[in-house]
């Protein structure tokens, strides 16, 4: 199974934030909604909690923020049946997502979700994401994408902001950052700027998606922390794997010392490896008129002690 914990790579060593306590817990969450800069205004549709999933229990029964919904997917075809999920839940973590690249586990069901318009003209014709899932936990931040991908360099990023933990974080501008080691490093060092400075990512996440096989290449699918000079590190606290057309990752919180009342704000963007630089096709979540400059973030909430 393709994973961020494959053997690092000798030039980058990601610091180890201590061993892992992982647990089956059932602890309520928050959806993402949105959050506008400058101010830091937060849309007033608030989000009410969820309850740890259940088999017996609905999945989400509070608003859900504007933009996004609760659609379990075309795709979630259900390789695995039911005895299945049940022997390797420990393996999905708090969270119960197994990560194998497919959509199909029963904790995404409860998961926000957004998506994007397809390209319809151009090279990119025919790009979309058609489903952005979101899960957090005290310990654990999941992630999972699919969609249509047909360029193979289409690469997929995630900026996280983590409140109050993990440093100051990047500065983004337009310049862009310096590491250009690989297809993710590079497409996260492309030109972005903020509109105001308060949204500093410290965590980067991306995936060269398009029509690839699976891989457990870091220069093409994991985490990182981001460097504003340097090279951006491995981050090895993560589990991922992406199928053809689909993309899943487990960020072990906990494990980097983020603590469960942090929030985070985070944007996805999607980019091309052979096109630095440049934000092709210019698809964004949250949605945004020109994807090198940020305006909106989505929100998630940490949990009150």
């Amino acid at each position: 199974m393709p994973t961020d914990r494959s053997e690092p790579r000798l030039r980058r060593r990601a610091r180890s934030a201590g061993a892992i306590a992982l647990g089956l817990v059932a602890i309520a969450c928050e959806g993402p909604r949105y959050e506008a800069l400058p101010d830091a205004h937060r849309i007033p549709r608030d989000v009410g909690p969820i309850d740890a999933w259940r088999p017996d229990a609905a999945p989400f029964d509070a608003p859900l923020p504007d933009g996004w919904g609760l659609d379990v997917g075309s795709r979630d075809v259900g390789a695995r049946g039911d005895a299945a999920r049940a022997e390797d839940a420990w393996s999905g973590g708090s969270l119960g997502v197994v990560v194998d690249g497919v959509l199909d586990d029963r904790a995404w069901a409860r998961a926000s979700s957004s998506e994007t318009p397809e390209v319809t003209v151009g090279r990119y014709a025919g790009t979309r994401i058609e489903r952005l899932v979101v899960l957090r936990d005290a310990d654990e931040l999941a992630l999972g994408v699919e969609g249509s991908f047909p360029i193979a360099t289409t690469t997929l990023v995630l900026y996280a902001d983590v409140e109050g933990a993990l440093g100051d974080g990047v500065l983004l501008q337009l310049t862009g950052l310096a590491d250009r080691t690989g297809a993710v490093d590079a497409v996260l060092s492309n030109g972005l700027m903020a509109v105001e400075s308060s949204f500093r990512p410290q965590l980067g996440f991306g995936a060269v998606i398009g029509g690839r096989a699976p891989t457990s290449d870091p220069d093409a699918l994991g985490w990182r922390t981001l460097s504003p000079f340097g090279e951006h590190a491995v981050v090895t606290h993560a589990r991922s794997a992406c199928s053809t057309w689909a993309c899943e990752t487990v960020l072990e919180l906990s494990s980097l010392g983020v603590p469960s009342s942090s929030a985070i704000r985070f944007i996805v963007r999607v980019g091309d490896a052979a096109a630095l630089d440049l934000w092709v096709p210019f698809q964004t979540i949250p949605s945004e008129d020109d994807p090198e400059f940020v305006t909106t973030t989505a929100f998630i909430p940490g949990f009150a002690g």
